[in-house]
């Protein structure tokens, strides 16, 4: 780490965003659909299938890792 401007300090926050939007968005889903109102599915699991689902489909398309990117601090 050379400065706190550093793209590489950042990674950990992205990430950190990126696991809190997606439970955000799973939170609103279990809001607004009744069938998962309804059942015990807890809402991290969702947001954590919702990422494991955008982390296969981007995998797919292009063919690096999510996580391994140089946005979270990978390669």
């Amino acid at each position: 780490m050379i400065n706190f401007w550093d793209f590489s300090v950042w990674g950990g926050f992205m990430l950190v965003a990126v696991l809190l939007s997606s439970l955000l968005v799973a939170n609103i889903l279990k809001k607004s659909i009744p069938f998962l109102e309804k059942s015990l599915i807890p809402t991290s699991v969702l947001g954590g299938g919702i990422l494991l689902i955008v982390a296969v489909i981007y995998k797919a398309v292009t063919g690096d890792l999510m996580f391994n990117t140089a946005f979270f601090g990978g390669n």
